[in-house]
Protein backbone atom coordinates (compact mmCIF):
# COMPACT_ATOMS: atom_id res chain seq x y z
CA UNK A 1 0.00 0.00 0.00
CA UNK A 2 1.36 3.38 -1.02
CA UNK A 3 1.71 6.01 1.63
CA UNK A 4 0.38 9.49 1.14
CA UNK A 5 2.76 12.34 1.77
CA UNK A 6 2.08 14.19 5.00
CA UNK A 7 1.16 17.82 4.62
CA UNK A 8 2.93 20.32 6.79
CA UNK A 9 0.82 22.98 8.48
CA UNK A 10 1.30 25.79 5.90
CA UNK A 11 0.13 23.44 3.10
CA UNK A 12 -3.00 22.11 4.81
CA UNK A 13 -6.25 23.04 3.17
CA UNK A 14 -4.58 24.50 0.12
CA UNK A 15 -5.13 23.14 -3.34
CA UNK A 16 -2.58 23.25 -6.09
CA UNK A 17 -3.18 25.36 -9.13
CA UNK A 18 -1.70 24.54 -12.46
CA UNK A 19 0.77 27.04 -13.81
CA UNK A 20 -1.26 27.24 -17.03
CA UNK A 21 -4.30 28.70 -15.27
CA UNK A 22 -3.05 32.06 -14.05
CA UNK A 23 -6.47 33.75 -14.24
CA UNK A 24 -7.32 35.60 -11.08
CA UNK A 25 -10.39 33.94 -9.51
CA UNK A 26 -11.11 37.13 -7.56
CA UNK A 27 -11.43 39.09 -10.81
CA UNK A 28 -14.06 36.65 -12.08
CA UNK A 29 -15.94 36.89 -8.77
CA UNK A 30 -15.74 40.69 -8.87
CA UNK A 31 -17.23 40.71 -12.38
CA UNK A 32 -20.08 38.44 -11.24
CA UNK A 33 -20.69 40.69 -8.24
CA UNK A 34 -20.77 43.79 -10.44
CA UNK A 35 -23.35 42.12 -12.71
CA UNK A 36 -25.47 41.22 -9.69
CA UNK A 37 -25.28 44.78 -8.35
CA UNK A 38 -26.39 46.20 -11.70
CA UNK A 39 -29.37 43.86 -11.76
CA UNK A 40 -30.37 44.94 -8.23
CA UNK A 41 -30.21 48.69 -8.93
CA UNK A 42 -33.99 48.77 -9.15
CA UNK A 43 -34.25 47.57 -5.54
CA UNK A 44 -31.92 50.28 -4.27
CA UNK A 45 -34.17 53.06 -5.56
CA UNK A 46 -36.78 54.06 -2.98
CA UNK A 47 -40.34 53.38 -4.09
CA UNK A 48 -42.93 56.14 -3.92
CA UNK A 49 -46.43 55.70 -2.55
CA UNK A 50 -49.42 56.83 -4.63
CA UNK A 51 -49.77 59.88 -2.36
CA UNK A 52 -46.11 60.87 -2.84
CA UNK A 53 -46.42 60.35 -6.58
CA UNK A 54 -49.61 62.42 -6.73
CA UNK A 55 -47.85 65.21 -4.80
CA UNK A 56 -44.87 65.02 -7.17
CA UNK A 57 -47.11 65.24 -10.25
CA UNK A 58 -49.50 67.73 -8.59
CA UNK A 59 -52.54 65.56 -9.32
CA UNK A 60 -55.01 63.74 -7.06
CA UNK A 61 -54.63 60.15 -5.94
CA UNK A 62 -57.89 59.32 -7.69
CA UNK A 63 -56.43 60.66 -10.96
CA UNK A 64 -53.52 58.23 -10.56
CA UNK A 65 -55.94 55.37 -9.77
CA UNK A 66 -57.94 56.14 -12.92
CA UNK A 67 -54.76 56.27 -15.01
CA UNK A 68 -53.65 52.92 -13.59
CA UNK A 69 -56.94 51.43 -14.80
CA UNK A 70 -56.70 52.95 -18.29
CA UNK A 71 -52.94 52.44 -18.61
CA UNK A 72 -52.30 56.12 -19.41
CA UNK A 73 -50.40 57.03 -16.24
CA UNK A 74 -46.87 56.48 -15.01
CA UNK A 75 -45.65 52.89 -14.75
CA UNK A 76 -46.30 51.32 -11.36
CA UNK A 77 -45.41 48.22 -9.41
CA UNK A 78 -47.89 46.18 -7.47
CA UNK A 79 -46.92 43.75 -4.72
CA UNK A 80 -50.00 42.14 -3.30
CA UNK A 81 -52.43 45.01 -2.84
CA UNK A 82 -49.74 47.65 -2.45
CA UNK A 83 -49.13 50.04 -5.36
CA UNK A 84 -45.74 51.74 -5.68
CA UNK A 85 -43.97 53.91 -8.23
CA UNK A 86 -40.29 54.06 -9.14
CA UNK A 87 -39.14 57.70 -9.25
CA UNK A 88 -37.13 57.03 -12.43
CA UNK A 89 -40.26 55.59 -14.09
CA UNK A 90 -42.33 58.62 -13.10
CA UNK A 91 -39.68 61.02 -14.46
CA UNK A 92 -39.38 58.99 -17.68
CA UNK A 93 -43.18 59.06 -18.08
CA UNK A 94 -43.26 62.84 -17.48
CA UNK A 95 -40.57 63.40 -20.14
CA UNK A 96 -42.37 61.20 -22.65
CA UNK A 97 -45.54 63.29 -22.17
CA UNK A 98 -43.94 66.69 -22.74
CA UNK A 99 -45.69 68.80 -25.37
CA UNK A 100 -44.76 71.97 -27.21
CA UNK A 101 -48.32 73.02 -27.95
CA UNK A 102 -51.83 72.35 -26.64
CA UNK A 103 -52.86 70.99 -30.03
CA UNK A 104 -50.40 68.07 -29.77
CA UNK A 105 -51.73 64.66 -28.75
Amino acid sequence: MARRPTLTSPQRGRTRRSSRNNADPCAANAADTADNIRSVDIAVERLLTPRETADLLRVSESWLAKRRMTGDGPPFTKVGRSVSYLPSGVVRWMRSNQRLSTSER
